[in-house]
């Protein structure tokens, strides 16, 4: 019995290993590609809070609030400074009339995607990245201690078998 659960674990083991890997494999290259990422929205420009456009609800039934906001400063891509037009924007924070704000915009398209917040997506890469990294390293852990030691090997075999059953 005991060589049962230890073949077992390792069974399982290595089926871990080779999941792991692909998915932690799949998430370093989405992190990259998160990390490496063009960020668009990266000039500032001035903006006024001119009055309030409404309230609404995210998904997460966060509330939500639009602005009527005078933005000026924008300059397209040659550097020529347009004129200053009131837009509607969202924001997560209530913000007072006549309140600064910084807003973010491409400079390629300068009135097309305005934002209040800018989306650090080097963090953001950065952290799956490095949680994927950390995914790979444990299961390849894992089963490193499933194939050096047959003790190690039957609990982890005798844990999956009984946590397999429970789910079912």
């Amino acid at each position: 019995m005991y060589s049962g659960a230890a073949d077992v674990g390792t069974v399982m083991s290595t089926i871990s290993a080779y999941g792991g890997t692909l998915l932690g494999g799949a998430g370093v290259i989405f992190g990259v590609f998160m990390a490496t990422r063009k960020d668009t929205s990266s000039q500032q420009a001035h903006g006024v809070v001119e009055s309030e456009a409404g309230k609404t609800t995210d998904v997460k039934n966060n509330q939500m609030f639009s602005y009527n906001i005078k933005v000026s400063g924008i300059k397209d891509s040659a550097g020529k400074e347009l004129q200053a037009q009131t837009v509607i924007l969202s924001s997560d924070r209530q913000l007072g009339i006549g309140e600064e704000v910084v807003v973010y915009y491409d400079p390629a398209r300068p009135w097309a995607k305005l934002e209040l917040k800018r989306v650090p997506y080097f963090a953001i890469g950065a952290t799956i990245t490095g949680i994927s990294l950390l995914i790979i390293g444990a299961v390849w852990l894992n089963y490193y201690f499933v194939r050096r030691s047959k003790a190690y090997a039957a609990y982890r075999g005798v844990t999956g078998t009984v946590s397999a059953i429970k789910n079912m």
